[in-house]
């Protein structure tokens, strides 16, 4: 068992959901490898304390996260990271039946441990842009 210390970066001024961005958190540092399979990750009230976070918040991500195999709670010792994950961007214009059946084929033709992200830019170069630059 491997124990990282590991910040998240919340900003409570954003759009995106606070749960959201600890389930980005974590998975962009198993990206980068900055958190590894069987690494131990925080506490929920340690989470709580140092981001001003309520528990239902944490508990929601870290949620997310068992569902989507990417960590893994052992009783009365905590959450551990299950294994590597890479996170996949697809953009696509806008949603229609074909693309939906498009997608479904596209993930399901993934292993485990791809994560895959969609936005739709809807044929406007600024979201676009935004999304690109959000995802990197």
């Amino acid at each position: 068992m491997n124990i990282k210390i590991f910040a998240f970066n919340i900003n409570h001024e954003s759009d995106i959901p606070k749960y959201q961005q600890l389930v980005n958190s974590i998975n962009n540092a198993i990206a980068k490898k900055l958190l590894n399979k069987g690494d131990l990750l925080p506490s929920v009230n340690s989470i709580c304390n140092e981001n001003k976070l309520s528990r239902d918040t944490v508990f929601k991500a870290y949620s997310i996260l068992k569902d989507q195999r990417v960590i893994e709670s052992v009783p009365n010792k905590g959450y551990y990271v299950a294994g590597e994950t890479r996170k996949i961007l697809l953009v696509l214009d806008t949603f229609k039946a074909y693309k939906e059946v498009l997608y479904h084929s596209f993930v399901n033709n993934l292993p485990d441990n791809i994560i895959t992200d969609v936005q739709f830019h809807h044929y406007n170069i600024d979201n676009f842009k935004t999304i690109i630059n959000n995802s990197v």
